[in-house]
């Protein structure tokens, strides 16, 4: 999970956070910087399942569903070393920039900064533990939060609260709203939402879910939500990041062009969206630091089909990189492994002696060489969108070797002078 100047990840169970330290954020008893991923302090070093990180913040959930925070949430006094806000019942987090908001046994609450009415208590106060939000105490799965804006799914209804100048509560109005809205039109069935900051679906979301795909340090003020595999947004448009083939705000849902099925899971930047649509990713809006990923940096207001280059594969090798196969005799296969990307096609030269094939998808040699082949040397190639990688191997097949040799006559007792019957051999 990344902000504008820290950034924390769960290795192995162990939360580790590299960056900006001004506030303790990275968890560390210190305040000071450091460039390299560092261990929080116990008890985050193990048992981490999830975590969530603010402009001067940190939150995490361990395997026994308590939350702990450190740094500052909301400019209160920082804490330098994790602290456990709950004991239990956390279900799922999202962090905006100055506040954070969580679903905790089924209620959502927030704590942290409050000048817009992002904790959605009813007031502009800071918060300085976490606050159920109006209305939302129960029947809560999914949060989202953007720096001054959060939205939770109750009961199939997306409401949301906070600042609205860009119409990003999705209500019909531009007015800021100090406890939860009701988005407009949509009542039921909401599956998900993504505000311009980072949003889980339980603790590691859908299958394939992506999010915190830009800093949204400063901005973040649309927000996207699947209803029956449609996806919508609303909020600002300036850049085209509602993805309706328009740059004007909308304060309420429009439908993004093109998207009205099979959206599995969607995430909101800072002026930018993507969402994946049966098995491919799709983005639109801001592109000026080529945060499309469509290999250009010009904007875009619908979604454009991005292209995953997989990491290149290396160091490919095969089960049995000298094999001597008999005629007529299957083979046991011949299995490849490989280290870095996935291989998707593999191909090899020259062709396999007759009987033998390579398949294409798994690069698995099997089969049963119908012919002899004297001793030739292989090289079979490896790719994917990120690269290629060769391997040799060499293959020889013989006759089969003669088994159970047999003479009829065993013992022969021959008379000198006198022409014996032949007497032939079998094999096997």
């Amino acid at each position: 999970s990344v902000s504008r100047h820290h950034t924390c990840a769960v290795q192995n169970g162990a939360l580790k956070c590299a960056g900006l330290n001004n506030k303790g954020q990275l968890g560390n008893n210190t305040l000071t910087a450091n460039a390299g991923p560092q261990s929080v302090f116990a008890p985050l070093d193990s048992g981490v399942l999830s975590v969530t990180v603010g402009a001067e913040h940190t939150c995490a959930v361990k395997t026994d569903n308590s939350l702990w925070c450190f740094g500052s949430i909301g400019n209160v006094n920082p804490d330098k070393v994790p602290v456990q806000i709950l004991a239990g019942g956390t279900q799922t987090i999202a962090r905006g920039r100055w506040h954070s908001c969580a679903v905790i046994d089924g209620a959502l609450k927030c704590a942290g900064a409050n000048t817009f009415g992002q904790i959605g208590n009813g007031n502009t106060t800071t918060a300085t533990t976490f606050e159920t939000a109006v209305g939302m105490e129960s029947g809560i799965n999914i949060v989202s939060a953007s720096p001054v804006q959060s939205c939770g799914i109750v009961n199939g209804a997306l409401k949301c609260f906070g600042y609205n100048l860009h119409g990003e509560l999705g209500d019909g109005t531009n007015t800021n709203s100090l406890i939860p809205s009701q988005v407009f039109g949509q009542t039921e069935k909401v599956a998900f939402a993504s505000s311009g900051g980072c949003t889980t679906n339980g603790h590691g979301g859908p299958p394939g879910e992506i999010r915190c795909v830009y800093d949204n340090g400063d901005e973040g003020d649309h927000t996207c939500s699947i209803v029956d595999g449609t996806l919508s947004c609303f909020g600002d448009g300036n850049f085209g990041q509602l993805g309706n083939s328009s740059n004007a705000d909308s304060n309420v849902p429009v439908l993004v062009s093109g998207l009205s099925s099979n959206v599995k899971t969607a995430a909101s930047g800072a002026r930018h969206s993507c969402a994946i649509v049966g098995t491919e990713l799709k983005c639109w809006g801001d592109n000026f630091w080529g945060q499309i990923g469509n290999g250009s940096f010009t904007n875009t207001n619908a979604p454009v089909t991005i292209s995953v280059i997989a990491a290149a594969p290396t160091n490919l090798v095969y089960s049995t990189p000298a094999a001597v196969y008999q005629k007529n005799v299957a083979i046991t296969a011949n299995q490849p492994t490989n280290s870095g990307g996935i291989i998707s096609n593999y191909t090899i030269t020259p062709a396999l002696p007759a009987g033998l094939t390579l398949n294409a998808a798994s690069g698995i040699i099997s089969g049963t060489p119908t012919a002899t082949k004297v001793f030739t040397n292989y090289t079979i190639t490896g790719k994917n969108t990120g690269g290629q990688i060769t391997a040799s191997i060499s293959i020889v097949v013989n006759e089969q070797a003669p088994t159970n040799l047999v003479y009829p006559t065993n013992p022969a007792v021959y008379v000198k002078g006198t022409t014996i019957a032949t007497n032939t051999p079998t094999h096997g």
